[in-house]
């Protein structure tokens, strides 16, 4: 639903509509990461999961070490993360570290070797969307064209990889 809207807005693109189109791309990535995460659990949920999930991002080869991570993903709120691990959509930094606790090994290697720059890019569309403010951005439609590529790109490579 998000991604046929944004395709609606982009059709018709001006600048005063990226914040929406970003919005939507959230929407969605939020949505695959949640739909994965949703039938999944662990036993013993603790206080350090979310470090727990940062040293897994770091051992699966997504970054070199925990404080290269960005912070859009190392200061994910705590509580949000735990609900997540309950089965609640709450934000998309929270599934992703969520798709890393939940995630099996194979699974994350999968993800590292297909889309290395998965986390990344994740970052870089929650610091686009920013919190929920609006913000004046400078994007051409060939920068929107190319943030929808990499939207797809993610899907599609998460769908595969957690089946």
């Amino acid at each position: 639903e998000q991604l046929i809207r944004s395709e609606m807005m982009l059709a018709r693109y001006d600048n005063g509509k990226a914040i929406e189109i970003i919005k939507c791309y959230y929407s969605a990535v939020q949505q695959i990461l949640f739909d994965i995460t949703i039938d999944r659990r662990i036993e013993n949920e603790k206080n350090s999961m979310k470090d727990e999930a940062i040293e897994k991002i770091v051992q699966f080869g997504f970054y070199p070490a925990p404080d290269a991570i960005p912070e859009q993903i190392s200061t994910v709120n705590t509580k949000r993360l735990f609900r997540t691990i309950q089965g609640s959509n709450t934000t998309l930094g929270a599934h992703l570290l969520a798709i890393f606790l939940l995630g099996s090994e194979n699974e994350l290697l999968q993800l590292q070797k297909s889309y290395p720059e998965f986390v990344d890019f994740v970052a870089k569309l929650i610091k686009l969307r920013g919190h929920g403010n609006q913000h004046q951005f400078d994007f051409s439609r060939d920068d929107m064209e190319l943030l929808k590529n990499n939207v797809f790109k993610a899907i599609k490579i998460i769908t595969e990889v957690f089946q």
